[in-house]
């Protein structure tokens, strides 16, 4: 899990509701309940607007559930508060395509490959979005052949039980 930092911290600060509310998230998105996981990160994030994970693990119940523009929304968040880390700018680049903007998935499935080159599922998603730039500089990027998948992406920031 990333953040170990955070989780150290908030088990030390975090009123106990707090805490509460992470380990529910945790064990409804692992259920598959990403409705009541995304409740649970909502309130996390109220509670702690500033902690980039919290809105990523957001995003991802948000992206489960096909709400595809809220999702953005909390990428858009865990971006601008950490630009390094891989899953927002992967799911960030994935939704955008889904939600048909293609010129703009490009510069996050970008950053997503920078940031984990060993990872497949951004230059396989290059493939989609290259023949449809403005920008024919761009169109020269490999296609994978292996499909994205959301199974198996670690949740960011989780407070264990």
């Amino acid at each position: 899990m990333l953040a170990s930092s955070f989780a150290s911290a908030s088990q030390q600060q975090a009123p106990d509701d707090s805490r509460s509310a992470l380990a529910d998230a945790a064990q409804q998105a692992q259920a598959g309940d990403t409705g009541a996981a995304a409740a649970d990160y909502r309130e996390a994030v109220r509670l702690y607007p500033n902690v980039a994970e919290l809105w990523a693990n957001l995003g991802l119940m948000q992206h489960q559930a096909g709400a595809y523009a809220d999702a953005v929304g909390s990428f858009r968040r865990a971006i601008a508060l950490k630009n390094s880390l891989f899953v927002p700018n992967l799911f960030m680049g994935i939704d955008l395509l889904k939600l048909k903007c293609k010129d703009e998935a490009v510069p996050y499935l970008l950053k997503a490959q920078k940031l984990n080159p060993s990872d497949v599922q951004a230059p396989w998603l290059w493939g989609k979005p290259m023949p449809h730039l403005k920008k024919p500089e761009r169109r020269w990027m490999p296609m994978r052949k292996r499909q994205p998948s959301t199974r198996g992406i670690p949740m960011l920031g989780l407070v264990s039980a």
